[in-house]
């Protein structure tokens, strides 16, 4: 998949993520809070305004600034953790080398 065609990807699943996590906030399940830790590290690595309004808002707000980067932290991690349990070659490797950064295939 092309640089180009991979970045609108991961930005249009990003932002469909954040968009519905919000949306989905004011119900008892904690699905919009899932949603949304799941959009916010692909929308971080794919989107230069999401990474300045991120550090910005990390410098005026401390103490959820801990919080956002220990969610880009793990959720990366259990991304990777979930695709490598998975049957090689299979779909969650392909996703996972679409989504995290670094991978040899991705």
């Amino acid at each position: 998949m092309s640089g180009t065609l991979r970045s609108w990807v991961l930005l249009s699943v990003g932002w469909a993520c954040v968009v519905a996590g919000v949306i989905s906030l004011p119900t008892p399940l904690p699905l919009g809070a899932i949603l949304f830790a799941v959009g916010l590290p692909i929308l971080y690595r794919e989107s230069r305004l999401v990474r300045r309004s991120v550090i910005a808002l990390g410098r005026r707000f401390p103490g959820p600034n801990r919080v956002v980067r220990r969610v880009l932290r793990r959720g990366t991690a259990a991304v990777q953790g979930w695709a490598e349990s998975r049957p090689p070659g299979g779909a969650a490797q392909r996703l996972a080398a679409l989504v995290l950064p670094g991978r040899p295939d991705g």
